[in-house]
């Protein structure tokens, strides 16, 4: 007989036009008749939004301090929180950071974190059994936990719809949250 065409489910929160139309071009003629798009629009409140801007003041430098600032900041966030990082070695540096300032129940996930140990610490997560982690860009696609108190930027993401997937992932429970 003959085979049955491949259908195709794509699902995202963060879809551009510029993402639709590339997605429809790559797959309009793989399978049997035309792409639909079905769309579900779900309004929650935005997350309260804090920025600080680091300026280079005396001899320390941007790196030294952005890390005095979340030293003081982490003992003022609500928990769980996530705290971004762009490199493997900067969400380690944010991993025993967090252990130093008091944070004990803290973990980090990067693209080099098993899958298990990646499964563990969303469980983990879930259960109120940790109270932050430091990740990079790497953790948190699909990743869907409700109860995320604040999300933290210890770095600038690569662009604006990176920031704002990341930040989107606090107060999915419709509840107050801090980016």
């Amino acid at each position: 007989g003959s085979a049955t065409p491949p259908r195709f489910v794509l699902l995202s929160a963060t879809f551009t036009q510029a993402t639709y139309e590339a997605l429809r071009g790559w797959f309009e003629d793989v399978g049997e008749g035309e792409m639909r798009v079905a769309g579900s629009l779900r309004l929650r409140g935005e997350m309260a939004s804090v920025r600080e801007k680091i300026a280079a003041e005396g001899v320390s430098s941007d790196k030294e301090q952005r890390k005095a600032r979340l030293e003081r900041l982490l003992p003022l966030l609500p928990r769980p929180f996530y705290i971004y990082a762009t490199q493997p070695e900067d969400v380690a540096c944010l991993a025993a950071m967090l252990k130093q300032s008091g944070v004990q129940r803290s973990e980090q996930v990067h693209g080099g974190t098993s899958t298990k140990v990646r499964r563990d610490i969303i469980e983990r997560l879930k259960h109120a059994k940790l109270d932050a982690i430091s990740a990079n860009s790497a953790f948190g696609l699909g990743l869907n936990v409700s109860n995320v108190r604040a999300v933290v930027h210890a770095c600038v993401p690569d662009g604006l719809d990176r920031y704002y997937q990341e930040m989107g992932r606090g107060g999915r429970d419709g509840r107050d949250a801090l980016a």
